[in-house]
C-alpha cells in the first residue's frame, strides 16, 4: 500500500489526483495538506473532494510535520515557496516526492536536484505522456533541421495561472537548444518588443497567452523562408496530468532516491 500526503488538497489538480487515487486498490492518502488559515482546514477531505472513499477519508491538516511520518509519498501541485518548505521535511524524514509545480527560480531547481541525492524525487513541469512524447519529438526535429529555421513557441492557459511562461513551455526550449547545441540561456527570450534591432537567426522565443479556461495548448513553430513545420499539443482536460501524477506516484515509491521525470516513466 503506498501511503500518499495531497499537498494543496482543496486544489482543482489536487482534487482530480485524489479521485484517481480513490480507484487505486495499492494507495491511499493518509494526509491532505492546506496553509494555515484556509477554511477547509479540519474538514474530512472525502466531503471536499466530494467522493465517499474510504481512501480519502483524512481530515485536511495544515500540519506536515505530524503528518509526514505516516506517509511515503508527498504530491505537490502548490506553489515553489510550500514544495521547498515540505521538501525540507521530506528530506528529513527520508520520503519521496512528485512535483508537478511550476514556476521555480534556477536556484530553487538546484535546490531540487540536490535534495535528490537524499530521496527520490519525481519533479515534471508536465505529466501527460503526451507531451511528453512531443519533448521527444522536438529534439529530434531541432537536432534534424537546418539552423536557419527559426523558432517561436505559444504557449496558452487559463486566466488562473500564475506563473508565466509555463514550465512546459521552458523544457520545450531547453530542449530545442540544447538539440541545436547552443546554450539555452544566450538563445531564449520571453516576448519581443522595440525596434532596437532584428530577430537574431538563432533566437527562440516564448510567447504567453492567458486567456478563459484553456487548459493548456503548446504551438512549437520551425519556420524558413521557404516552409514551416508546426507541432501542437492541446490538453481538452486535467485529466491527463492527473492520469500521469498517479503514474508518477507508483513510479517512485520503488525508488530509494534520485531525480526522474516523466520522460523516464516512458
Amino acid at each position: 500500500m503506498i501511503r500518499v500526503i495531497i499537498s494543496g488538497a482543496s486544489g482543482r489538480m489536487s482534487k482530480l489526483i485524489a479521485g484517481l487515487i480513490s480507484q487505486e486498490k495499492g494507495a491511499k492518502v493518509v494526509a491532505a495538506i492546506e496553509k494555515k488559515g484556509h477554511p477547509d482546514v479540519g474538514k474530512k477531505f472525502s466531503d471536499v473532494v466530494d467522493i465517499n472513499s474510504p481512501s480519502l477519508s483524512c481530515r485536511i491538516t495544515d500540519n506536515i510535520k505530524k503528518a509526514i511520518e505516516e506517509a511515503d509519498v508527498i504530491i505537490e501541485y502548490t506553489a515553489p515557496k510550500c514544495v521547498l518548505e515540505h521538501l525540507h521535511e521530506a528530506i528529513k524524514s527520508k520520503k519521496a516526492m512528485v512535483i508537478g509545480t511550476t514556476g521555480f527560480t534556477k536556484i530553487e531547481i538546484d535546490k531540487i536536484k540536490k535534495a535528490s541525492a537524499k530521496i527520490p524525487i519525481f519533479f515534471s513541469p508536465n505529466t501527460s505522456i503526451g507531451v511528453n512524447v512531443v519533448f521527444n519529438i522536438l529534439e529530434k526535429v531541432a537536432s534534424v533541421l537546418p539552423g536557419d529555421y527559426n523558432v517561436e513557441i505559444v504557449e496558452t492557459h487559463h486566466i488562473h495561472k500564475k506563473d508565466a511562461p509555463s514550465g512546459t513551455a521552458k523544457r520545450m526550449a531547453d530542449i530545442i537548444a540544447l538539440a541545436r547545441n547552443q546554450k539555452p540561456d544566450k538563445v531564449i527570450t520571453y516576448g519581443r518588443k522595440g525596434r532596437a534591432q532584428s530577430r537574431p537567426e538563432n533566437q527562440i522565443c516564448i510567447h504567453a497567452l492567458r486567456a478563459g479556461n484553456i487548459k493548456g495548448k503548446h504551438e512549437i513553430r520551425f519556420i524558413s523562408e521557404e516552409d514551416e513545420i508546426i507541432i501542437t499539443h492541446n490538453a481538452f482536460s486535467r485529466n491527463i496530468f492527473a492520469k500521469g501524477a498517479v503514474a508518477a506516484l507508483k513510479f517512485i515509491s520503488t525508488k530509494k532516491k534520485g531525480l526522474f521525470s516523466t520522460e523516464d516513466l516512458i
